[in-house]
């Protein structure tokens, strides 16, 4: 039986299973799909071990779920349950024999699945990677599939062993597929990009320009390979081809050389011989501490602070003030780099500051996360735009809106100015990417209290069922008056984060009674994790936190989280920092997409006679830590 090609280059390796093992089952076309013994065993540890969590040797493809089957259902089979409580002890051997015992055994599908899982994977940990193959090759011919069943999990098996094995064509094309699969996110994503780049350190110079040529088609492989020619440009060709003796992945292992970890593993290069010691690892701050923007400032870096407090892991923060200027932002880049090379840069907080810094800390590799709200081409690669951006409220506001309250049809009334043009763009992509209709558009120049009795009158003969007025409430009060009241009942006045001021809404609640609005940080949210944070951040600072506090604090959560994971993992921060699936924070739900950029989800508001109230659809009232 042979399976179909996938993501090739335009020559082929064709191996079979005799060529490993001398027997003649055949190994087809690319990617390529690649026993057990008698026993009675007690029931009685049954449950003994810790469910839906992972072996503990965490090599990057043991990504199945102890004591689960691939559909997340318990597996009560004694065998393998034993074998699981081994694998958690990292006692991989003795693991692979239950797991074998197991599979000679009469059963159900889903349990040969999990077991074919079990068996490669722990063959792949002992340094069996022919075995490995062998064992998916047989599971997929015998039950009749072929490489278009095959999931991430077992694809990343696949990539590793071939890789091990030597067929470098073989294991790219199985990475490929992890990537492409998944999108690039979370752990497989992750494993994939972690294991095609320890690969390619095996690779001599001159082979390595004739696979990047082969590969050029091939987006995620083209990439991979284009990090490892720049690493070792700016290494001058003093770096060693990492020997093909050992697995490719030897530098994960416990009790590695932290100097060979990180200096495989991370892509960036950007560790000072101070981190590789073992020194805590740096963190840099970029916000505006005095001059008109101190305030701004400060309350950002109160919430990285806090974030900060508790963790065991050694960190050094230092902070430098940008003054809200670019010319003085320069001077704090300056700065910061003589004292040290950070893992992370937090900020600037201002759009003309960040426009600035961002492409300094590019040159140097250095992960950046900045608070800017204005969506600029600057960000991507290494630069993340963390603020509350026009594309991430409107986002915010029409998910909530369209599912919750079922609202189809919608106007939006815009300032005719670089920030309301910003706005109408991205409603626009939003609403079509949503499927709702823009019944009515209107713009406005500095006369807008003429401009609003036409406008009025306009949408007043329209279908909109809200109206979405992404300006200040003084401006939007002036719009909602000219409205008839009748028409007012009718439609949903939507606002953006400009909105998020309790003492005007509450001067204006009358006439926006009903009105929705973004709110990226709100106080009274009956999120415990929320209610946590105001009460400790008010002990320690004396007032109430505010939007940029409670930003700084999940900026810093979730540098730490990628700063963790690139420690205990072997990851660079980029890759740990796109690992990111979902955090649930003070500033609301944040993830990082295939294409390295942050898209959050913040709250949505109501203003009701009773004061202010939250929405929260169905599927986000459960709140989270971060989620890898």
């Amino acid at each position: 039986m042979r399976f179909f090609s996938f993501l090739r280059p335009a020559f082929t390796i064709l191996l079979t299973i005799s060529t490993l093992f001398g027997c003649t089952s055949e190994f087809s076309d690319s990617p390529r799909i690649g026993g057990g013994g008698l026993g009675t065993i007690s029931s009685a540890n049954i449950g003994s071990q810790e469910f839906g969590s992972f072996p503990s040797s965490k090599f990057p493809w043991e990504l199945w779920q102890v004591g689960r089957d691939l559909k997340g259902e318990v597996i009560n089979d004694p065998f393998i349950v034993k074998g699981d409580e081994l694998n958690k002890k990292g006692e991989a051997k003795e693991a692979l024999n239950y797991y074998q015992r197991a599979a000679a055994q009469q059963l159900a599908f889903p349990i040969k699945e999990a077991l074919a899982i079990r068996i490669s994977s722990s063959q792949l940990s002992l340094d069996q990677a022919k075995e490995a193959l062998v064992t998916l090759s047989q599971y997929f011919r015998i039950n009749n599939l072929d490489v278009s069943n095959v999931e991430a999990r077992f694809s990343v098996i696949f990539a590793y062993a071939y890789g091990r094995i030597g067929d470098l064509d073989q294991s790219l094309a199985w990475f490929s597929r992890v990537h492409k699969i998944v999108e690039g996110k979370g752990s497989y994503g992750h494993s994939a990009t972690l294991g095609s780049s320890l690969l390619l350190r095996t690779i001599p110079d001159k082979e390595l320009i004739e696979i990047d040529q082969i590969w050029s088609s091939d987006q995620f492989i083209s990439t991979v390979i284009g990090h490892e020619r720049a690493r070792r440009s700016r290494m001058g060709g003093t770096f060693e081809v990492v020997s093909k003796e050992k697995p490719f992945w030897s530098a994960l292992s416990k009790g590695s050389n932290l100097v060979t970890q990180n200096s495989i593993i991370n892509n960036s290069e950007a560790h000072s011989l101070e981190q590789i010691s073992g020194s805590p690892d740096v963190v840099g701050v970029l916000l505006p501490l005095t001059g008109r923007f101190s305030n701004l400032g400060t309350n950002t870096l109160n919430g990285i602070t806090l974030s900060f407090q508790d963790t065991q892991k050694k960190l050094k923060v230092l902070a430098k003030d940008t003054q809200g200027d670019s010319t003085f932002a320069v001077a704090a880049v300056d700065q910061l780099l003589a004292e040290s090379l950070p893992s992370v840069v937090l900020g600037p907080l201002l759009s003309e500051p960040a426009t600035t810094v961002v492409p300094i800390l590019r040159e140097r590799g250095i992960p950046n996360l900045t608070f800017s709200k204005k969506d600029s081409p600057i960000y991507g690669g290494t630069a993340f735009q963390i603020g509350a951006s026009s594309a991430s409220q409107i986002e915010s506001l029409l998910n909530t809106t369209a599912s919750v309250l079922n609202i189809k049809r919608y106007g939006i009334v815009y300032s005719q100015d670089s920030n309301g043009y910003e706005f109408l763009r991205d409603f626009r992509r939003y609403a079509a990417e949503m499927g709702l209709k823009i019944s009515y558009e209107a713009g406005y120049g500095n006369d807008y209290r003429e401009s609003f009795v036409k406008i009025a009158e306009e949408i007043e003969k329209t279908d909109v069922e809200a109206i979405f007025f992404p300006d200040e409430i003084d401006k939007a009060t002036v719009l909602f008056s000219n409205i008839k009241p009748s028409f007012r009942k009718s439609v949903k006045a939507l606002g953006s984060a400009s909105w998020d001021n309790p003492q005007k809404l509450n001067a204006a609640r009358t006439l926006l009674e009903g009105a929705i609005f973004v709110s990226p940080f709100f106080l009274k949210s009956q999120n415990e994790l929320n209610k946590k944070f105001n009460e400790i951040y008010k002990k320690q600072y004396g007032i109430d936190p505010d939007f940029l506090a409670a930003q700084g604090f999940d900026a810093g959560t979730i540098a730490l989280a990628a700063l963790s994971r690139k420690q205990s993992e072997g990851l660079s921060f980029i890759d740990a920092f796109r690992a990111i699936d979902n955090y649930h924070g003070l500033t609301g739900k944040i993830s990082v997409t295939p294409d390295g950029s942050i898209r959050r989800l913040f709250s949505i508001i109501q203003v009701s006679e009773n004061g202010l109230k939250e929405i929260i659809p169905a599927q986000t009232q459960s709140i989270s830590a971060v989620d890898f």
